[in-house]
């Protein structure tokens, strides 16, 4: 019995030293992109053609259960670009009452450049409505611009994003996700933000940056080359990124605001949010890791992988391996050292990625994100863990009605109450360092009620922003 519970200790603590390694090569390139900026990179630079593009953009619109009067204040917006050559495909799928579809189809009859579609039993949630969209797009098209239901772009949005293409012979370009009534939840509006500061903008120096799903436009041709919007992923912008990036395409991220969208209207809908994005690109990035790195292009591995892994979190293998510690206290008092040292391994890991979120929001000069960071710890941490063994990963949608109740006791919630109770047991045991840093991590109980408050204050004014266009 002895033997069989040190080698479970021994396996323990090898499975903390990968989790602790995978964080610290993800890690790594973030510190140095925060501290050192690439030479060479250009932000802020997007031009207009000195006269019209001839170039036929269609502009695609996933819709699911959409409340119309958002999908139509995106169409109003889009009405009122200033570029000739394009059209707007409104693919609804799956929205089961007509009630909810029919005034977005009132809207877009009679205008010649909106195209409204309503298809039911449309499978592959996103990816298989985009792809529809490439079946029915106007057969001139030279590029695919794609934006969520929500985004209401600027004018200039079309001019911009297609100077960029042609003028740096891109095959695709991406703009910055921004959000309306932000300053009412900045903290939130900068944390997501630091991805595209931290990963999209070293990434496009390295010539290897992915799209993120909106405010994208992409080469028609590039698209079909690439056999259209993959709908095994939950992430589709991440997995056709991918097989750009390995086809040779190149791509830019431009860093102007060009459009705005809804953030989520509650802290449900951000762990939603962020435990599909986390998920889904492990899902991507381990499905290309099986057909070999050395497959790969030699430009930007890191940078891609550093995408794919952006939202990850490496709290949850630390805490299991405390928790087994635990479990195994009296019955392994005499094994040897093995299972103390586990709980010291584990602590220590803990503890470095609690202080790596503490370092990198100071650094960064937003020490406000660090309560939003806190407070995704456990869906960050738990979302892409289930990847390992191919888990089934469903397409959550980020809701755009908040729930009734103020605050909802979630997965967050009971784990950090685990934690919490683990803290306890271990400081009366005597084993202080683990009880304080497990405390620490539970801080989540603290500030997911704050998050939560910020998002649905920004919703109230997302809500005084929203109005019906006739």
């Amino acid at each position: 019995m002895g033997r069989v519970l040190e080698i479970i200790g021994q396996f323990f603590i090898v499975i903390i030293f990968v989790n602790f390694a995978f964080f610290a090569m993800r890690t790594a390139p973030a510190f140095s992109w925060m501290f050192f900026k690439p030479t060479g990179q250009v932000l802020n630079t997007a031009r207009k053609t000195t006269g019209p593009s001839n170039k036929f953009v269609s502009v695609h619109l996933a819709v699911h259960d959409e409340p119309a009067d958002v999908v139509i204040a995106t169409l109003a917006a889009l009405r009122e670009l200033h570029y000739d050559n394009f059209e707007v495909l409104v693919i609804d799928n799956n929205t089961p009452l007509p009630a909810t579809w029919m005034p977005v189809s009132d809207y877009c009859h009679g205008n010649p450049r909106l195209r409204f579609f309503h298809f039911s039993d449309v499978q592959g949630a996103k990816a298989g409505a985009l792809n529809i969209a490439l079946r029915l797009m106007n057969p001139a098209t030279d590029y695919v611009a794609v934006i969520d239901a929500d985004y209401q772009v600027i004018p200039e949005f079309l001019e911009i994003a297609v100077a960029e293409c042609e003028q740096q012979a891109h095959q695709f370009v991406q703009f910055p996700q921004a959000y309306r009534a932000a300053d009412r939840a900045s903290a939130i509006d900068r944390e997501l933000s630091d991805y595209f500061a931290v990963y999209s903008s070293p990434a496009s120096h390295a010539g290897a940056m992915l799209p993120t799903g909106t405010l994208s436009l992409i080469c028609a041709a590039t698209l079909r080359k690439v056999g259209g919007w993959p709908t095994s992923s939950v992430t589709e912008d991440a997995e056709i990124g991918m097989r750009m990036w390995r086809l040779g395409a190149s791509g830019r991220y431009v860093d102007r605001v060009v459009g705005r969208g809804m953030l989520p209207l509650d802290l449900h809908g951000l762990r939603r949010q962020r435990y599909r994005w986390a998920a889904g690109n492990a899902r991507t990035l381990l499905s290309h890791l099986t057909s070999g790195v050395s497959e790969w292009p030699e430009h930007g591995r890191w940078s891609v992988v550093a995408q794919l892994t952006a939202w990850f979190g490496f709290a949850a293998v630390p805490l299991f391996a405390l928790a087994a510690a635990l479990a195994a206290h009296e019955i392994a008092r005499d094994v040897g050292p093995v299972w103390r040292g586990a709980e010291q391994f584990a602590s220590m890991s803990l503890l470095i990625v609690l202080m790596t979120l503490v370092v990198t929001a100071f650094a960064r000069g937003r020490p406000d994100t660090l309560p939003v960071k806190l407070a995704m710890l456990w869906t960050s941490s738990f979302a892409w863990l289930p990847q390992l063994w191919r888990s089934t990963t469903p397409f959550l949608r980020t809701p755009k009605v908040a729930t009734a109740l103020p605050f909802r006791v979630s997965l967050d919630t009971g784990v950090s109450l685990f934690a919490l109770i683990m803290a306890v047991a271990y400081i009366r045991l005597g084993h202080i360092f683990p009880g304080l840093v497990l405390g620490c991590s539970a801080s989540t109980l603290v500030f997911s009620p704050l998050v939560d408050s910020a998002l649905r204050l920004a919703a109230k004014g997302q809500d005084a922003g929203r109005q019906v266009f006739g």
